[in-house]
């Protein structure tokens, strides 16, 4: 119920605000048991420059919230040269 509420994922003085979109319900009982739950997704944010090496402080908050917001699983970070 949270799809198309605005993100903002910051780490220090820099940010990437993004969309969240709809994961519809997985309904194929062959892969498991009992009702139909949400399908996971991967999304790629894009760049976030980290300033210094070591202990940062990682923050996602919503921007503009609609419906009971999602849940996160993994937070990735992946060194870009």
């Amino acid at each position: 119920d949270a799809a198309d509420s605005e993100w903002v994922l910051s780490c220090g003085d820099e940010s990437i605000t993004f969309v969240s979109f709809e994961s519809g319900f997985d309904s194929n009982k062959s892969f498991h048991p009992g009702p139909p739950r949400q399908r996971n997704f991967v999304a790629t944010l894009g760049v976030l420059n980290i300033a210094k090496a070591g202990l940062n402080h990682l923050e996602l908050t919503p921007r503009k919230l609609l419906g009971q917001g999602f849940s996160v699983k993994r937070i990735t970070l992946t060194p870009y040269r």
